[in-house]
């Protein structure tokens, strides 16, 4: 069971990774509701698109693809672990995962619920994640941008753009965003970093527009989980049963 928590803990900390840069120093704790994301993301207000991420721990990177879309502070992210590559990511790995159900994930942050969710729709269940305390607040927040001329990213002329945003306590965390002016400004390529971590999100054909609410929430009929254990125990019988069939 202990080998199972930790392949489940390396989908659920990968699926965090991404929207809270890789168990980053000052970003909140709340996933996808990273003061720092929010405001590279606040004049785009809403959109959606497939994108590639690239996650560097040390001397570990991991490397994959999502699907991401944001309204106006809420985040949503959809990945198949499956399309992951890494040390962490052995076949045993995705072996294990695809026979509990657990290598397809959806997480939404930044509901008005207090709540993030986690989901998995091959189970069609899901746990609620509370906010922690301690979350880093945008007002207290200092941001410093600098202009670092302009580059091109997949065809695209970009605005190239060093963000530094630093936290009440003095920590630091920098961004490097490349803004599409034909694509309304859209950061169409992102690398955020802090002392330990370095995330590269790459977008590709973003839809700037609002995506539709209902991908915000729960599917109708899902079962909720008390905790991600409870809901892996579950996940594990089923698969032990269907090995049986």
């Amino acid at each position: 069971m202990k080998k199972l928590i930790l392949l489940l803990g390396i989908a659920i900390a990968f699926n965090f990774a991404i929207q809270n840069k890789s168990y980053g120093q000052i970003g909140s704790p709340v996933p996808g509701t990273d003061p720092l994301l929010l405001s590279i993301f606040k004049e785009v207000k809403g959109f959606s698109s497939p994108a590639t991420i690239s996650i560097k721990k040390g001397n570990d990177t991991m490397n994959g693809d999502i699907d991401f879309a944001y309204n106006d502070g809420k985040v949503r992210i959809s990945l198949d672990m499956t399309k992951f590559k890494g040390e962490a990511m052995a076949a045993e790995t995705i072996n294990v995962l695809k026979q509990m159900g657990m290598d397809n994930v959806i997480s939404i942050a930044g509901t008005s619920s207090n709540v993030n969710y986690i989901i998995y729709p091959s189970l069609k269940s899901y746990v609620e994640i509370g906010y922690k305390e301690g979350a880093a607040d945008e007002k207290k927040m200092k941001f410093e941008k600098t202009d670092l001329g302009e580059e091109v990213v997949v065809k695209q002329k970009c605005k190239k753009n060093k963000i530094v945003a630093t936290d009440a306590a003095g920590n630091k965390q920098e961004a490097i965003v490349w803004n599409a002016p034909n694509i309304k400004g859209f950061p169409l390529q992102i690398k955020m970093k802090d002392s330990d971590n370095e995330v590269t999100m790459l977008f590709k054909n973003p839809k700037v527009e609002t995506p539709s609410a209902d991908l915000f929430k729960v599917p109708e009929g899902y079962k909720k989980y008390g905790s991600i254990e409870e809901l892996m125990k579950s996940a594990v019988e089923r698969a032990m049963q269907n090995q049986k069939k």
